[in-house]
């Protein structure tokens, strides 16, 4: 074999190797960008979102005919008070039916008669925790919906319990969206009597999500 034809053609192989080395290095960096400018575009839709939906509840709550809030609350009443919109508290838990239909009262008072079903459970992982919730509907409620009443260890939540509404994409996995979690109506006026958070639902863990609690009231 001709060794100075071997080394040419060697020499050939090296210098197109070295010619595509950065461009798949560029390459490789451009496409980490587009997809880090894509998340973070999708992030920011997903917020605004949130954000939206927020601004039409202070405007519920701003009108006498659909606040709890007393009048000389409304004459006051600036906004609710939420934690920033993280999509990382939106998650898709598995979802396990009941095997058959449970009913249960979630109210102390003898006075309500509304009845809730227990649908299934829900299990999801937060931080390193493996957490589980009961979901719940009511007469009315549609059949891909669930009442999901629930509290966490953040000392800025409620202590009593938020709720938050749960969407069954399917028959095993349920969206939950914790930013969009809200406090009963109780913890701003004691003329109201809201579901109680059951011993199962409740979280080992701070859920910094959703609406705050507001100490005064």
């Amino acid at each position: 074999m001709d060794t100075n034809l071997s080394r040419s053609r060697y020499s050939k192989k090296l210098q197109i190797t070295l010619k595509l080395l950065p461009f798949s290095y560029n390459l490789s960096f451009a496409i980490i960008t587009i997809l880090l400018m894509s998340c973070s575009s999708e992030e920011k839709d997903y917020q605004k979102e949130v954000n939206d939906f927020r601004a039409m509840k202070n405007e519920s709550f701003s009108q006498p005919s659909s606040s709890p809030l007393s009048k000389s609350e409304l004459k006051e009443f600036n906004g609710l008070e939420y934690f920033d919109a993280n999509s990382i508290f939106k998650i898709k838990a598995k979802f396990v039916p009941a095997k058959m239909p449970i009913y249960v009262s979630l109210f102390e008072s003898e006075d309500v008669k509304q009845i809730h079903v227990i649908r299934g459970t829900l299990s999801f992982i937060l931080g390193d925790t493996i957490c589980t919730l009961i979901g719940y509907s009511s007469t009315g409620q549609g059949k891909h919906s669930l009442f999901i009443p629930f509290s966490d260890t953040h000392k800025s939540t409620y202590p009593g319990g938020r709720y938050v509404d749960g969407h069954l994409l399917n028959d095993t996995i349920c969206l939950v969206d914790f930013n969009l979690s809200y406090n009963p109506y109780c913890v701003y006026n004691e003329h109201y009597k809201c579901a109680l958070t059951p011993l199962s639902n409740r979280l080992p863990v701070p859920v910094p999500s959703g609406e705050k609690w507001q100490a005064e009231h």
